[in-house]
């Protein structure tokens, strides 16, 4: 199965997305992703605990969402803004979000659903700005990393669907 940020580089690059995740193999372990076209029941559950406690800007109740060792990676196509760096740690992907949501207050940050399943989406006006899913290990509900793909090219057909 594919991840909506494999998804959207598929419909980027014109790729059958099975294709596509042939080319990404998932990191060793038993994993699944919240935006499966089967997720997990408990996924739904995470994403909008994310979504309410980065909205509020409540620090620790994001936190404990997030593993400790959880990473956070973000795709801007050299194009937009966004961490140049993997951001490592539950506090330091924490602060990163919610200082996100600071800096563009214009936005919102809603959950969606995908073509591949739920999502968050930073949201002006009628334009998806960002997608964000959230990857978790099957033995630890919390999140092991955070994807977010800011590229208006690869965002290009989410914002025409």
């Amino acid at each position: 199965m594919c991840s909506t940020t494999q998804f959207l580089t598929s419909q980027k690059f014109s790729t059958d997305p099975p294709e596509l995740c042939d080319s990404f193999p998932p990191p060793p372990g038993p994993r699944w992703r919240i935006n499966l076209r089967h997720p997990h029941p408990e996924s739904s559950e995470l994403l909008i605990a994310f979504q309410r406690a980065a909205v509020t800007g409540n620090i620790s109740d994001l936190i404990t969402l997030l593993h400790p060792d959880v990473t956070l990676r973000s795709d801007g196509g050299g194009i937009v803004r966004a961490a140049f760096n993997p951001i490592h740690g539950a506090e330091k992907v924490a602060r990163f979000i919610i200082g996100v949501l600071k800096r563009q207050a214009a936005t919102s940050f809603d959950i969606t659903q995908g073509p591949l399943g739920e999502v968050a989406t930073f949201t002006r006006g009628h334009t998806t700005s960002g997608v964000l899913e959230l990857v978790t290990a099957a033995d630890d509900h919390r999140a092991t990393e955070v994807l977010i793909q800011w590229n208006p090219e690869k965002l290009q057909e989410w914002n025409q669907g």
